[in-house]
């Protein structure tokens, strides 16, 4: 087995692992997860140009990963790369592209959005 399809086991291994555990256990292992998949999230940012700062870009890239092993379950067909890398993706498309955009915030939970009221229109 290569040493990337060993990583993508691994991580799948280890989450459902961290399922399992205490909460504090279960941190320990998710910032393992978080380690191991560094190296993608930093890769991603460098590979993505849209003029905003380098190392803003790769706070952005680490931040989408971390929430990636936060909000990953288990079992998902996909795998936990592909849905990291569609989360760090979509945080790096938010980044700043420009000196008077403001700092990059993570998307909203879909829990968050469902959970905001909806008003009326105010005439």
């Amino acid at each position: 087995m290569s040493t990337e399809a060993s990583l993508l086991t691994d991580a799948e291994q280890l989450l459902r692992h961290a399922a399992r555990q205490s909460p504090a256990v279960a941190a320990r292992v998710r910032d393992r997860v978080v380690q191991l998949h560094r190296p993608l999230a930093l890769s991603l940012a460098d590979g993505f140009d849209e003029g905003a700062d380098r190392e803003q870009l790769r706070d952005a890239a680490v931040l989408g990963l971390v929430l990636a092993v936060r909000r990953y379950r288990p079992g998902d067909p996909d795998g936990f790369t592909a849905y990291a890398t569609a989360t760090i993706v979509a945080l790096l498309q938010r980044c700043p592209r420009g000196e008077h955009d403001q700092d990059p915030t993570p998307p909203p939970e879909a829990s968050e959005v469902s959970a905001v009221p909806s008003r009326p229109p105010t005439d």
